[in-house]
């Protein structure tokens, strides 16, 4: 039993240094195919690389230093030897690669390696200084390498695992060049022995331990890059989240058939339902019932790609019946499978300025005090007033309108006390017309009025006598009773005058002569009609 145990521990310690260095190729070739068969991905394509063609040499090399005698020296020693440096380089910028330090280690790889081939193919004169100069380039870059992994900002523990594995082989390569330099006449890269068989065997070991160490840190790599990526999505998903939630807008999606599928609180607020409300009803539904139909039509545009993008003022609705003006932007969008479309919807609540647009309207078209037309619009009205008479051959009567004494109170009471009652005398002139006919103010106490549709002069006189005499009643203002009149004159279309011109002057003149004959009277413009007067 010891006899054979013997003779195990001599076949283990002497092996065929020929067989070692076929099955060093064999494990190289082993090596590719793991590498061939791992599936990497993107992003550590480079860094495979790198080490598939770091074995691809180091195969090349146990194959021609395992044929030497039968191959030219040169090409055994010098390129084996050499293809061997190149193939551990490749390994050691593999892992710069990982480490995205390539840039900075590439050159030093590269120095390294040019000069052991460069030691090599000078100094390599005896079989000892074959093995001391191989031994030491190739210790050199493997202790390169593990100094490069262990410096890692990411030191894993697989990492430094694979690190021990890189200095147990530098450490052994470093033994074996001592061992070359003290007995020079014991070792060749040939002869058989204990440092040459454990050098051997330890590469074989080194060679699959390496290679399975790089594909698991690869794989290590890869999920934490992934992580990391899923860590980011989750940030900016947590961030784009916040912003949809909080935004002063109103954000939603619609599916394709224009049910909404995701909306914020601020849309909530604006409709006055809550989100669970909101999700799952017609986008629609929010249209108010005016609009709808041609909210329907874009809506089916925007879905179908006819139109790619919607910007319009949208008046909604609510479910308690209110409404409010809203602008929409809209466009559509692939989902995340590309098997439809969404519709990305943005609604900003302008219903403050719709109502500002509404009061500016106003102000320009109408008396900021009174809240009558101005003379602008006035003038606007009577032209279309003209036209629909000389197109239906109908009359209509002008009336223009001038208080008696207002600037006697105005002076007496002031401009506060003149503004108020300029203010109830409006008032009690469009008590006097119907909803049809027009009303202006057109000078600080004269007033304007169109009687639409008045065929007669008889007609036009009982509005203008109700107007007078609304005005003989005393007006009641902080407490003081206010007395005045006013002076009428009335001009007819077309009697008076078919140009707006004509009719002004006309119903002015009348005015002035209502004033001239005693004031609180009316006067027409055709001098043969009989003037009224208390």
């Amino acid at each position: 039993m010891t006899l054979a145990a013997g003779k195990a521990m001599s076949i283990l310690l002497s092996p065929d240094i020929r067989t070692v260095i076929l099955l060093l190729f064999s494990g190289n070739v082993l090596a590719i195919v793991m590498l061939a068969a791992y599936r990497r991905k993107e992003g550590l394509e480079l860094a495979y690389r790198r080490y598939f063609a770091g074995k691809i040499f180091q195969a090349l090399a146990w194959m021609l230093i395992g044929a030497r005698g039968t191959i030219p020296d040169w090409l055994s020693a010098d390129i084996g030897n050499g293809s061997l440096y190149v193939g551990f380089a490749f390994e050691g910028l593999a892992f710069a690669l990982l480490e995205k330090r390539e840039e900075k280690l590439t050159r030093l790889y590269a120095s390294v390696t040019i000069t052991g081939i460069f030691l090599f193919t000078i100094f390599s004169t005896t079989p000892a200084l074959r093995v001391a100069l191989s031994s030491a380039s190739v210790g050199t870059i493997t202790a390169m390498t593990a100094v490069l992994m262990l410096g890692s900002i990411q030191a894993s523990r697989l990492r430094v695992l694979v690190a021990c594995f890189y200095i147990a082989f530098s450490i052994m390569l470093a033994y074996r060049v001592a061992y070359a330099v003290l007995y020079p006449n014991q070792i060749s890269v040939f002869q058989n022995g204990p440092i040459q068989a454990l050098t051997y065997l330890m590469t074989f070991a080194f060679t699959l331990a390496g290679g399975a160490g790089f594909l698991l840190l690869l794989k290590e790599q890869s999920d934490s890059a992934l992580a990391q990526a899923v860590n980011e999505l989750q940030i900016r998903e947590s961030l784009l989240t916040n912003i949809f939630n909080t935004s002063s807008v109103a954000i939603f999606l619609a599916n394709d058939d224009g049910f909404i599928s995701m909306a914020n609180q601020r849309m909530a607020e604006m409709f006055g339902r809550s989100i669970d409300s909101l999700i799952g009803i017609p986008y629609l539904d929010c249209v108010s019932d005016v609009q709808r139909d041609e909210a329907q039509e874009q809506l089916s545009k925007l879905l179908s790609g006819e139109i790619s993008f919607l910007k319009l003022e949208r008046e909604y609705s609510r479910p308690d019946g209110s409404h409010f003006w809203g602008q929409l932007t809209a466009t559509h969008m692939h989902d995340g499978q590309k098997n439809g479309h969404q519709l990305v919807g943005v609604i900003a609540d302008i219903t403050d300025l719709k109502l500002a647009e509404v009061n500016m309207r106003k102000m320009a078209h109408h008396d900021p005090l009174t809240g009558l037309a101005n003379r602008a619009l006035f003038s606007d009205r009577l032209q279309q007033a003209m036209m629909v008479a000389k197109r239906d051959q109908t009359r209509f009567a002008l009336l223009y309108i001038d208080l008696d004494k207002f600037k006697l109170i105005n002076d007496t009471f002031g401009h506060q006390m003149g503004d108020k009652l300029l203010q109830e005398v409006a008032l009690r002139i469009s008590r006097c017309v119907r909803d049809s006919d027009i009303v202006a103010r057109v000078g600080g106490d004269e007033f304007v009025v169109l009687l639409r549709s008045v065929n007669t002069t008889e007609h036009a006189l009982l509005v203008a006598e109700k107007v007078r005499i609304a005005h003989s009643k005393n007006f009641k203002i902080h407490e003081h009773d206010l007395s005045i009149s006013c002076s009428i004159g009335i001009a007819m279309y077309p009697d008076d005058g078919t140009s707006e011109a004509e009719l002004s002057a006309k119903s002015d003149e009348a005015m002035y002569m209502a004033k001239h004959g005693g004031r609180d009277q009316v006067q027409f413009a055709n001098a043969t009609t009989t003037s009224i007067s208390p």
